[in-house]
């Protein structure tokens, strides 16, 4: 498996702020990045992982149990959204910190469920690997979805200036038959878009596979479900931290971050925490990375 380069490491374990004897949360462990530098300062406390992906899960634990030999550690499989559910069976019901890792990992690149247009697969996109994780794939969006519906995932989802465009050349493609694989979609969309329009720097398609992996995993509802969980399960003085990628994740945390403060649960980070350039020109992926905090107070 292809290791994850974490980002914002240091920023975010400033803001998490892990306490030896701490019960943390990473609800999206992946490769275990951030898990493996939270795990470098506890000395008992409870460590739980979770994430959809069980064969990455598996991993990261086999890599990460010996770290920390008196820390009792948990690496659950699941969609994050069910956390109560998750913690309440091995008997967590409060913690002190959590931290959300919003971003798609490196792992997903090679794991051959159709992340990508760099290699062709087909077309999935599905996080979980447990059946039913997901209740559609992106296959079946690019060959059932009427075109309005393509359209506006593209448009709300991606942010694709082209939406219309490329929703309309889906489906004259699927017409000519199913749209199976990554490459060809990525080729049908790059032809909707002028090539004198193309973006610099980026392959066409970007925001199209984009829009589709949000749609296929419910990601915004997702990440609502689980914020609106927090609080149930928050100490006083519980830190949540999280790292998003694109304008809609991080609007829905500022939204809810500063919802909680006017309703007296605790105090925010006043503005998101970016990368530096130092991080971006060593690792790409950052560039776009927000961190927010969320430190409660009057919980139990």
């Amino acid at each position: 498996m292809e290791r994850h380069i974490p980002v914002l490491v240091e920023t975010a374990l400033e803001q998490l702020a892990p306490r030896p004897q701490d019960t943390i949360v990473d609800i999206t462990v992946g490769g275990g990045g951030h898990a493996e530098h939270i795990l470098r300062v506890m000395q008992g406390g409870t460590f739980v992982g979770i994430d959809a992906d069980a064969d990455v899960l598996r991993s990261t634990e086999q890599r990460l149990l010996s770290r920390a030999p008196d820390t009792h550690k948990h690496f659950l499989e699941g969609n994050f959204r069910n956390i109560v559910s998750l913690l309440h069976a091995i008997g967590v019901s409060h913690v002190d910190a959590i931290i959300a890792d919003l971003g798609w990992g490196s792992h997903h690149l090679t794991s051959g469920r159709g992340f990508s247009f760099t290699s062709n697969e087909v077309l999935n996109m599905c996080y979980g690997t447990k059946e039913g994780a997901c209740s559609q794939t992106a296959l079946d969006i690019v060959n059932s979805w009427r075109e309005e519906d393509i359209a506006d995932v593209l448009t709300t989802y991606g942010e694709e200036r082209w939406a219309r465009r490329i929703a309309k050349r889906i489906i004259v493609g699927r017409k000519e038959k199913p749209i199976v694989m990554t490459e060809r979609l990525a080729d049908i969309v790059s032809d909707a878009i002028p090539r004198r329009l193309h973006p610099r720097g980026k392959h066409p398609a970007t925001k199209t596979f984009q829009a589709l992996r949000i749609a296929v995993n419910d990601e915004i509802r997702t990440l609502e479900t689980f914020l609106d969980s927090v609080p149930g399960i928050a100490k006083s003085e519980s830190r949540l931290v999280v790292i998003t990628f694109h304008s809609l994740e991080d609007r829905v945390v500022k939204h809810t971050f500063s919802r909680w403060e006017q309703a007296g649960l605790g105090t925010r980070t006043k503005r998101a925490l970016k990368p530096s350039d130092a991080e971006v020109a060593e690792n790409r992926r950052a560039r776009s990375a927000k961190l927010r905090t969320f430190t409660f107070f009057n919980q139990i």
